[in-house]
Formats: structure tokens, sequence, C-alpha cells
């Protein structure tokens, strides 16, 4: 009779049990008892999965199982599984992989006894045929020598299927990472294209189905004739030259080529001469054939080069140029290739430059301060040097700053002399007119155009009456509808001179003497007169 006592301890009777003669034996068999491993299938094919079924019913959950997936050949662990179950068996799957070829499948458990984990022998189940579910897959490439730019590139991938597989493996056809072909319904699958030497490299061919992948290499070579080779006499040309184009390809005379301006074939021989004019700039390219194969060379850019026509100089002022006021100085040569490079040159030096890539005009702005010459100079990709505009000379009219009015000597002017009042500026272009005034006159007194800066006005032998207050104007053609620049007031004071005050002194004295013979004349005569009253009277009253 046989006794377990969990965890793991076997207990044997070795006599009758029960009876107080009894005599009983006990032996204690410590560990776990080996597993029990079963298969699902003993053949399988590649990407195909074996249920592994590992037990120990002697024992009571939880069992901490572990299972390898072992090559019988080479004893090499390909997988291992662990897994702790609620019950005293799992159920594990293991996929076939490629490469795996008779497998055995490993099976050990592992029990927790109070602190102590104890584990079983390991147990091995019966071994496992691998099949291949397809073979490894074959390139095939025509031609199958040497591979001439031109020729017909012919590239197939073939497999051989197993009949166990429930569907065909997807085959693929790639250049580097690049998907050329594919094939789902045939064991074979097929790219074509002529051949170019970009078609040189390493190509795989590749078939998978579920998780098994098996691929074969292949270096394709692929010989070429050189690019053509547009040989040009020169990139940039003068209107009038000759344009001469040849085209080549080294150690391939027999070629078929064509010179081309942009999409215009100009010649299908190998050289193109023709007089350059404007319009044949552009972009030109050849093309050399060889069998199938069609090579461009590079694009060359030529540009012919029309000479520049006398550029002509013009400003936008209608009237006359004010200081401190722009001016728009254009320059333009109305024929010639662009783009042109105008310089505008004030005085002697170059003043600005500007790039036109059409024949419309260049314009410069200036603010001058003073009369100025300019002059346009213009270039482009003409062999000619620059050529010159006439020169333009431009006037600028300064208006009038700073109108002053004084007197010569003193503002105390002696009775008798000459008074003499200027007006001037400080800055202002001629012709001038200055005006001059006296206080409350609207009308000016004395006036007079001058092409300086200053004006006099000389009152000859100053009398009492010019004694006052004086102002200016002045204004030239700037000051044209403006108010005219007017100066500060001048008081002028006339006084008497020495010698008419000593004449008025003795005039005034003879007055008084004069006037003083005359009254007492007259007091006299009075008197005198009184006197011969009483005597007349006297007479009368004596007759």
């Amino acid at each position: 009779m046989d006794i377990f006592l969990s965890p793991g301890n076997l207990i044997k009777e070795t006599g009758p049990l029960g009876g107080p003669d009894s005599n009983c034996t006990f032996s204690f068999s410590k560990g776990v008892p080996s597993p029990t491993v079963t298969l699902d299938k003993k053949e399988v094919t590649e990407g195909g999965v074996v249920t592994v079924n590992c037990s120990v019913k002697e024992e009571k959950p939880p069992i901490y199982f572990e299972i390898e997936k072992v090559e019988l050949d080479t004893k090499f662990v390909k997988q291992k599984r662990q897994k702790t179950s609620p019950q005293n068996f799992v159920l594990m799957d293991f996929p076939i992989e490629e490469q795996d070829h008779v497998l055995v499948f490993r099976c050990q458990a592992r029990i927790m006894s109070g602190i102590r984990l104890q584990t079983s022998e390991s147990t091995r189940s019966e071994y496992v045929t691998v099949r291949e579910s397809f073979t490894n897959p074959k390139f095939q490439v025509t031609p199958s020598g040497s591979i001439t730019e031109g020729d017909q590139l012919y590239i197939k991938c073939t497999v051989q299927v197993t009949h166990l597989v429930p569907e065909l493996p997807e085959i693929i056809i790639q250049k580097d990472k690049t998907i050329l072909a594919t094939s789902k319904e045939k064991n074979e699958a097929i790219y074509s294209v002529m051949a170019m030497v970009e078609n040189s490299g390493l190509y795989t061919c590749k078939v998978e189905s579920n998780r098994i992948s098996k691929r074969v290499l292949a270096i394709i070579s692929i010989e070429l004739f050189p690019k053509p080779k547009l040989e040009f006499s020169s990139s940039r040309l003068d209107q009038g030259k000759t344009l001469d184009l040849f085209c080549s390809v080294p150690g391939t005379p027999s070629a078929n080529f064509t010179i081309q301006k942009e999409r215009m074939v100009l010649s299908l021989h190998q050289n193109f001469s023709k007089i350059a004019e404007e319009r044949d700039s552009g972009v030109y390219s050849c093309t050399a054939g060889v069998d199938k194969v069609v090579k461009r060379s590079g694009s060359v850019q030529i540009k012919v080069c029309e000479m520049l026509s006398k550029p002509r100089i013009f400003h936008d002022a209608k009237t006359e140029l004010i200081k401190g006021r722009p001016i728009t100085i254009s320059c333009q040569s109305i024929n010639g290739t662009a783009p042109i490079t105008y310089y505008l040159v004030k005085d002697t030096n170059i003043f600005q430059n500007l790039m036109m890539n059409s024949n419309d005009p260049a314009t410069f702005i200036d603010t001058p301060t003073k009369d100025v010459e300019y002059q346009c100079r213009a270039d482009n990709c003409h062999s000619h040097p620059e050529l010159h505009s006439e020169i333009l000379r431009v006037e600028v009219i300064a208006p009038v700053v700073e109108v002053t009015i004084s007197i010569l000597s003193s503002n105390e002017v002696q009775s008798g002399d000459d008074m003499v009042l200027r007006c001037s500026v400080k800055e202002g272009t001629g012709p001038i007119t200055f005006k001059f005034y006296r206080e409350k006159e609207d009308r000016p007194f004395h006036e007079i155009i001058l092409n300086a800066t200053q004006a006099f006005w000389i009152g000859k032998q100053a009398s009492k009456e010019q004694e006052g207050k004086y102002h200016c104007t002045a204004s030239n053609r700037a000051s044209l509808g403006l108010a005219s620049p007017r100066s500060s007031t001048l008081t002028v004071r006339v006084f008497l001179a020495p010698w008419i005050k000593g004449l008025i002194a003795v005039v005034v004295i003879g007055v008084v003497i004069v006037a003083l013979i005359v009254a007492a004349k007259c007091y006299f005569l009075r008197k005198a007169r009184a006197k011969q009253k009483p005597v007349e009277m006297s007479r009368s009253v004596s007759l």
C-alpha cells in the first residue's frame, strides 16, 4: 500500500497495518517525480506549431514548469519557456522555424516545499520531424553572360513548395530596399527591364510564409557606355560670333547623336554650327544612343549677348530743382542683352550702381545741394567696354535764407549825409529780388533785382523826414508762390549837423533881435503919437 504525504514524501507500508503486533517500516523518497511529456504531433512543417503537454499527476498545484525546444543533432536549446500552472499539467505552443530539423522537448517541474524549492528530473519527449514548407529560392538571370546597357534584363525567382502547405508563400524580388516584383499565386516572381547602369547592384529573392522567410542574393553588373559630352566654343558669345557645338562619346563612335536646345532638335549629327543671335541663348544638351539605350549629356547654359545701345540719361524735374528736394535720375539702354549694370556718376565719382534684368530704365534718387553734373555708364555681358551717356547738368536753386537789413556806419545819421541801407541774405541763388520798406507802408520805396546776395539803397542828404523804421524782403525763383522772407525791423535816427545847428541859432538870434528892434520901434512910435495928440487938441480949441 502506498501512502503519499504532501508535498512529495512517499511512504511505503511493509507489514500488516492496524494490529498491536504489527511491524511497520516507513521509507521516505524526497523530491518531485519526473514529469510526463506528450506532443500533439510527431511531424510538422516549417511555420507550424507543436503543442507540448507536460504533467506531474502525483503532485498538487501550483507547479512551476519549464519546457525547452532542443535540436537533436546539436543539443542546442533553441527556445525555452516557463510557466506556473494552477493545475498539475501545462500546455505550451512552440512555433516551428526555419532551420529546425529534428526536435525534442524537455520538461522539468518545480514545487515549493516549505521554504525549499524542489526540482524534478528533466524528461525528454519523443522526436519531432520538421519538413520544409518550401525550398530555398533560386535566382535565374538572363542574359546569363555579360549584360550591356540596352539589353533586356530578365530576373526570375522560383521556389518549390511542399504539398503540406495550405497556401503559397509570397515571393518578393527587390533591389536594395526597393520591391521590384511580388507573387502570391505562383511559385515564381518575374522582373524585366531594359538594362541601364543604374540597374547594377545587389538583388534579393525573398520567400515568406507565416513565420518562415528564406532568401537568396545575386549581384548583377551591367556594362555601360559613358554619357555623351557636349563641347562648345564658349558659354558666352557676342552676337554675330560663331556658335560651335560638338557631341562625343569616348570609345563609341557608332552612336546615334542629336543636339538639342531645350526640346527642339537642332542637329542629328555630332556637330552644329551657326552665327549666334541673341535668341540663341538657352540650355543646350545632346544625346547618344547605342542599341536601345539613349543617354543625355549634361546641360550647358549658353548666353548670346547683344551689344548695348548708348545709354540716355534724363530726370523727372518739371521745373528748376530747389535745394533740399529729391530728384530722380534715369538711365536706359533701349537695346542690349539684360542683365544690364548701370553706374550713375555724380561729378567724377560713382554715386550708385544698379543691375536691371530688362531694358527698363534704372532710376536713382539724389538730393543735390549745388549745381551738379550726372552721367550714366552701362555694361552687360558683351565684350565691348562699358558705354557712357551724355552729361546731364542739373542747376540747383538755393532758397533765400536769413534776410538781414542793416545801415552802414551807425543807426544815427547826420542830416545831409547819405543814408545807406543794406539788405543781405545768408544764402540764395540769383537773381534775387530785394525790396526796401518803411514802417506802415505796403509798397516798397526801393526794389532791385541782382545776381548777388546783398543790395543797397542810398538816400542822398538824409533829412529828419527819413527818420523811422525800415525792413526789407528778398526772394528768388524758389520763393514762387510763397511769402518772401523778411528781415527784422531797423530803427534809423537822423540828427542835425553842428553847422546847421549854429545857423539855426544865428537865425533864431537874428529873428529875436529883429523882433526886439521892431518892438522897440513900435513902442517909440506909439509914444511919439501919444505926445502929439494933446498939442493938436489945444490947437483946435484955440481956433
